[in-house]
């Protein structure tokens, strides 16, 4: 995968796709401020659970220098303690709180006081809203707790909506994307590999939603195409294909981007996640016989779709410098046959 050039495909989104404004985010905003006039705190976060860490969807901080897009870790934060039941839901004087007082954050930031409830999605913690303020609160700051309740309730439901809605958009994509296949490999083309980068990114960027990219190239394809002919080039093409659709998910998008190079896209894929779709890749290939260079790369909660993809095709061609040198080794360190040296044949020179 290279920058583009000229004469390659590129997905523009349509103009709905960059407009609309989704349910959450108006829900979201409309939620930090009021509850922001009504119970004060010098900062309301929503977040999101992802793996190890907590990614802020939405705030209105007016002292932490908070944004949505920070991240923090999950088990240095005052919000671990809270879900996991090691202190209370409003705390109007952290510094009373043994496992608040302790906790990363707490040395980081001035947190005086503190109110936090869980988001519950589909039966499970998403994230949590949260507030903090650098001066400890009256007591009566307790009775602010029903209404922050009730709000996160509202908001766990509007995002479990958007979720199931964004689900189904998703599905009606890659039957879309279905559209743009290559015609020998029957995966997604370069043109629908750019479509659902754009599509996917404005759902990591909404959500904190974690995703994984591969990038593949086939080992050999012009040696096999220079010794046995283009049609068993074209078969090594389809089989690898197969493997690799074989693998993923539904939900994710298998695609051709170049001659002999494939991308994967996982969705809602942790590190781990990755790792072990990494190493089901490198099964199914080898089940094949399909030799193949791949690279890993997660999505950081900063960056992009688009840099992951390019993270990930540096760690392909790591990837295939490592296993060149291996053969090189191999080759290197097999012993040498053992030179013959044949005595002349008696008629040599014998005259007869």
């Amino acid at each position: 995968m290279t920058d583009e050039e000229p004469g390659q495909v590129s997905w523009t989104p349509r103009a709905e796709t960059l407009s609309a404004e989704p349910a959450f985010a108006t829900a979201s905003a409309r939620a930090l401020r009021l509850l922001h006039e009504q119970l004060g705190y010098d900062a309301w976060l929503v977040t999101r659970i992802v793996g190890e860490d907590l990614v802020v969807l939405d705030c209105l901080d007016f002292a932490y220098k908070l944004r949505p897009g920070s991240v923090l870790p999950w088990s240095a934060t005052i919000d671990w303690r809270m879900v996991n039941g090691q202190g209370p839901r409003v705390a109007p004087r952290v510094a009373d709180v043994a496992a608040y007082a302790t906790a990363g954050i707490t040395q980081v930031l001035a947190v005086g006081s503190y109110l936090g409830v869980p988001l519950v999605v589909d039966g499970a913690v998403f994230g949590t809203l949260s507030a903090m303020d650098r001066s400890p609160a009256p007591p009566a700051a307790v009775d602010g707790l029903p209404t922050a309740e009730a709000v996160g309730a509202l908001l766990a439901a509007v995002i479990q909506l958007e979720l199931r809605v964004s689900a189904v958009a998703r599905r009606a994509e890659r039957a879309e994307v279905e559209a743009h296949v290559d015609p020998l490999t029957q995966v997604g083309n370069r043109l629908a590999w750019s479509k659902v980068l754009v599509e996917e990114e404005a759902r990591c960027r909404r959500y904190g939603r974690p995703a994984c990219v591969f990038s593949v190239d086939l080992d050999g394809l012009k040696r096999v195409n220079d010794a046995y002919g283009h049609d068993a080039g074209d078969t090594l093409l389809r089989n690898a294909a197969l493997a690799l659709r074989r693998v993923s998910r539904m939900c994710d998008q298998v695609s051709r981007v170049g001659g002999d190079e494939f991308a994967v896209l996982a969705v809602e894929s942790s590190e781990i996640q990755g790792r072990v779709l990494l190493d089901r890749i490198a099964a199914a290939f080898a089940d094949v016989g399909v030799e193949a260079s791949v690279g890993m790369a997660v999505r950081d909660e900063t960056g992009s779709l688009e840099e992951t993809w390019k993270a990930a095709d540096a760690a392909m061609y790591r990837n295939k410098r490592s296993r060149l040198q291996e053969r090189v080794s191999v080759a290197l360190a097999a012993p040498a046959p053992p030179l013959v040296l044949q005595e002349p044949s008696a008629a040599v020179g014998s005259g007869t």
